[in-house]
């Protein structure tokens, strides 16, 4: 082999290892450059590239990916940064073995990952709203509403004055009290009944709160309750399913009493509970038994039995006809006039005799009155007239 022939065949590795020692050079450069931005760290300390593909984070929604990013991934980021870059600086030595660059490597990895910890642990707290608190914050504010007395009517009496105020700790009375002149909207007579109402009768309460918004409603809601056929039903003429419906120029809450001891009488006698309170006061309205402003006419009892399927017999009030109807199974039901149930008319239903011969009643205005046996004597001189129901 000739001397050209050796300097042919070794000048083509040495330019080769040259070009390649030149590109590994710019590749060094490169990675120098993107390695903030683009590169992960590999152990030996080059740069390799990372992969398009989504991570551990593609389930998570953009606010859960933010939050982490914000709180933890630019403490590890910076980190990993500075081992890439002394990682870098270290392979471009070729005086220093592979193995220690990678200790070296590994090393500063674990201490960057310490302080990115570390770091994390310490940054600032991200704001948050709890919506609980929300609530219980407008609930407090609510509760520390006070009652303004001054929107209570002038004419309103002392006695239920007094028991309001004695009740400003219920937040549903601070409503009613300061709410107190849109219970007029069926005029003074009605709004004073209320305020006595909600005074003595809590489960009147929400009904007397929730008047304001709630009236007037055309209809009813239905009855969903079972009800024993034999059992007469506790119904009250505010319960708010059809309390709110016009009556008499007001609403059944305050004016009717007849029509809802006449639908008690009518599921327990026949077991059904199609005809509720406003059903009842839909038909006295229609048949011409319900005037503005006094209620109902006595008549619309006896006159609409037959039609209902029941028996009606009327008699004079006294407590031995009162015991006597009762014990043989019938209902009755009982106007009086003003006394202990009432300052005008008012109707209410005598269901049963308790064992020391007291009256057991069902008053559609009053939980108090229906909670308490009442002496027949007592009843019968405050009655116009009673009314007496079987099933046909």
């Amino acid at each position: 082999m000739s001397e050209n022939d050796g300097k042919k065949h070794i000048e083509p590795q040495d330019e080769s290892r040259d070009a390649a020692r030149a590109r590994l050079e710019r590749r060094r450069g490169q990675n120098t450059d993107d390695a903030c931005d683009d590169d992960v760290l590999d152990l030996s300390g080059r740069g390799a590239r990372r992969s398009n593909r989504r991570g551990p984070l593609e389930g998570r929604s953009s606010h859960e990916r933010h939050s982490h990013s914000g709180m933890h991934a630019q403490g590890h980021s910076c980190g990993f940064r500075g081992a890439n870059y002394i990682a870098t600086a270290l392979s471009a030595i070729p005086s220093i073995p592979r193995s220690v660059t990678v200790c070296v490597v590994a090393v500063l990895v674990v201490f960057f990952g310490m302080f990115a910890v570390s770091h994390s642990c310490h940054s600032p707290e991200v704001a948050t709203v709890n919506p609980v608190e929300d609530v219980q914050d407008n609930v407090a504010s609510a509760i520390t509403e006070e009652a303004d007395f001054s929107q209570l009517p002038a004419s309103l009496d002392a006695t239920t004055f007094e028991a309001l105020k004695e009740q400003s700790d219920d937040i549903r009375i601070v409503h009613i009290v300061n709410n107190a002149p849109a219970l007029a909207k069926t005029g003074e007579l009605y709004q004073l009944k209320m305020l006595e109402l909600a005074s003595k009768d809590p489960q009147a309460i929400d009904y007397v709160a929730d008047f304001p918004q709630s009236y007037p409603q055309s209809v009813g809601n239905a009855y969903s309750d079972t009800v024993q056929k034999g059992t007469v039903p506790d119904l009250k003429q505010w319960d708010e399913r059809w309390g709110y419906v016009e009556y008499c120029g007001a609403a059944i809450g305050s004016t009717g009493c007849c029509p809802t001891s006449f639908s008690m009488v009518y599921m327990a006698l026949t077991g059904k509970t199609d005809k509720t309170p406003a059903d009842m006061a839909a038909l006295a309205t229609t048949d011409g038994y319900a005037v503005d402003g006094e209620g109902t006419i006595g008549n619309f009892l006896p006159d609409e039995a037959a039609k209902l399927g029941l028996t009606c017999n009327v008699f004079y009030p006294s407590a031995e006809s009162l015991v006597w109807f009762l014990q043989n199974g019938f209902v009755v039901i009982v106007n009086v006039g003003p006394g202990d149930f009432t300052d005008s008319g008012h109707f209410f239903v005598a269901r049963g005799v308790a064992s020391d011969g007291s009256i057991q009643i069902n008053d559609p205005y009053s939980s108090v009155n229906t909670a308490k046996t009442w002496d027949a004597n007592s009843i019968a001189n405050q009655s116009i007239m009673m009314y007496a129901f079987h099933a046909a």
